[in-house]
């Protein structure tokens, strides 16, 4: 193994490796599929409810589908078919570590870090735009186990909201009256919970709407979620604007 890793326990079965989470906070736990007491994938489960922070990659002798699937499910992001050499394992460690170093500063707590904010952008209607920023949106936050927000600032003819199967009773344009004062508290009442777990702020439901909607309000809108999201998508209109 590399000199830059620390190897910081050993478990003989799965109960053990969930103490050993517990205890040492490991920035990546690597588990058996078949272990006793508790296999590799209800430890997986178990490990990353208590510790989402924590990378699990799960390894087996034969790359069993159904077990590659059950731990994917669990939420693995690595499966390893057993016999590997050290070079492989610390290809694969420093892919994982990659990961964990995006979903680092998830929170307004972490360091004070803010998140990224990702603009997608398409010069004309109807190429995908929208279906591209919620399909990132949803695949960041799944793989990464990092807060997403998508912003629909297609003031016009945004459909974010509608594309994640909810219809919002409020919307962007309902912050204007607070654009002088607007903090996290105000912006959470307007967003939208999509079933994947990312929070979606929606663009005005009617044309008219985007008249309340200044380029100020919403760099400030924008500036307050990248305080408490690792990432921001923002889907934009077609036409070039503040």
């Amino acid at each position: 193994m590399e000199s830059s890793l620390e190897i910081v326990g050993l478990a003989a079965d799965g109960q053990r490796a969930i103490e050993l989470v517990r205890s040492t906070q490991p920035d990546i736990a690597i588990l058996n599929v078949a272990m006793p007491r508790c296999d590799g994938v209800a430890a997986s489960e178990q490990i990353l409810a208590e510790r989402p922070s924590t990378r699990v990659t799960l390894m087996s002798v034969d790359g069993d589908p159904e077990a590659l699937r059950r731990g994917m499910r669990a939420g693995a992001r690595e499966f390893l078919t057993k016999p590997f050499d050290a070079v492989k394992l610390g290809h694969m460690v420093r892919r994982v570590a990659g990961l964990r170093a995006f979903g680092q500063g998830a929170s307004e707590h972490d360091e004070g870090q803010p998140g990224r904010v990702v603009t997608v952008f398409g010069p004309k209607g109807g190429v995908g735009r929208t279906t591209l920023a919620s399909n990132l949106a949803v695949a960041a936050h799944v793989r990464h186990r990092v807060p997403v927000a998508l912003v629909d600032a297609d003031l016009t003819f945004g459909d974010a909201g509608m594309l994640l199967g909810r219809q919002p009773s409020k919307d962007v344009s309902d912050l204007a009256v607070h654009a002088d004062d607007l903090d996290l508290g105000l912006i959470r009442e307007t967003l939208v919970r999509h079933r994947s777990g990312i929070d979606v702020l929606p663009a005005p439901g009617r044309p008219d709407g985007a008249e309340r909607v200044s380029a100020d309000l919403m760099r400030r809108a924008l500036e307050t979620l990248r305080r408490s999201y690792r990432l921001v998508l923002v889907d934009t209109g077609p036409n070039f604007s503040e």
